[in-house]
């Protein structure tokens, strides 16, 4: 049960007005109980970002990050599942979050100077 992220690579948002250090915090160390390494930030190695849902709606930096890489972006619930299941659980797309731009349902990321137009999936999964 212990490391069922073992040799994870992940990182986390989270956005909440207030206690935003504290949770993170909290998350970091609930990965790293289970075996995962917390990457403070996204990059082309980090397997998923753990995120809530104000942080993909506010699109933290590590959103667009984890946008710009392809890094699947899964509920913070998935480390819950982890804990109570003992193993990862064998699909992560249940516990996935998706940007939406309401719109015209695209997101647009800025990368130096330049829009890059990303096509979204229509609602987040996760509450």
């Amino acid at each position: 049960k212990k490391e069922c992220l073992q040799s994870v690579v992940c990182a986390v948002s989270i956005f909440s007005e207030g206690k935003s250090e504290a949770s993170y915090s909290e998350a970091v160390r609930r990965l790293t109980a289970l075996g995962a390494k917390v990457s403070s930030n996204v990059h082309k190695r980090v397997q998923y970002l753990m995120a809530t849902n104000e942080a993909v709606q506010q699109r933290t930096q590590r959103v667009r990050k984890a946008i710009k890489y392809n890094v699947p972006i899964v509920s913070i619930d998935y480390i819950t599942a982890c804990e109570e299941l003992g193993h990862a659980p064998r699909n992560h797309t249940d516990f996935s979050l998706h940007v939406v731009d309401h719109k015209d349902n695209t997101s647009a990321i800025r990368q130096k100077g330049k829009e890059k137009q990303i096509p979204d999936q229509k609602e987040v999964l996760r509450p």
